[in-house]
């Protein structure tokens, strides 16, 4: 009977040992499988990226030499009117003449000046008046609790 159960337990020890030599065999071409997977995946991602950053480089170096044309367009035809209006300018300049249109103003015979400070001084004084009047309705009682 020991013989018996040493060659089962032999037997069953080779079997599980094949089986982990195999098993460790087939995991590890499963994890090159998935590293590879993983790795293909990976530049296939970087190269999406890439071109896309490409992409969209291109787009903003047509945007901005479009804007600099359309700049550069928007100052010529400037500079054509600016040049147009000067020589317009130029040519009525011996018929301009300048006369000041503005004058002092004086009512009741003060200055814009004067009025400012008349107003500015009767607003203090209502301004102090109030302040008086109010500060004098203020009774003073003074309470003894004894």
């Amino acid at each position: 009977m020991k013989k018996l159960t040493i060659s089962i337990l032999l037997f069953s020890f080779i079997m599980f040992s094949s089986y982990f030599l195999f098993a460790a065999s087939t995991i590890e071409n499963g994890v090159s499988h998935i590293g590879n997977a993983v790795k293909d995946t990976a530049e296939g991602t970087k190269n999406v990226v890439m071109n896309t950053g490409n992409t969209i480089g291109n787009g903003i170096k047509n945007s901005t030499n479009t804007l600099s044309d359309s700049g550069e367009k928007a100052m010529n035809t400037l500079e054509n009117t600016d040049n147009s209006i000067m020589g317009s300018i130029n040519n009525n300049n011996n018929n301009y003449n300048a006369v000041r249109t503005a004058a002092d103003v004086s009512v009741l015979g003060m200055t814009t000046n004067t009025w400012t400070w008349l107003i500015i001084a009767i607003v203090g004084a209502v301004i102090i008046g109030l302040v008086w009047y109010y500060g004098a309705q203020y009774e003073h009682k003074n309470f003894d609790n004894e």
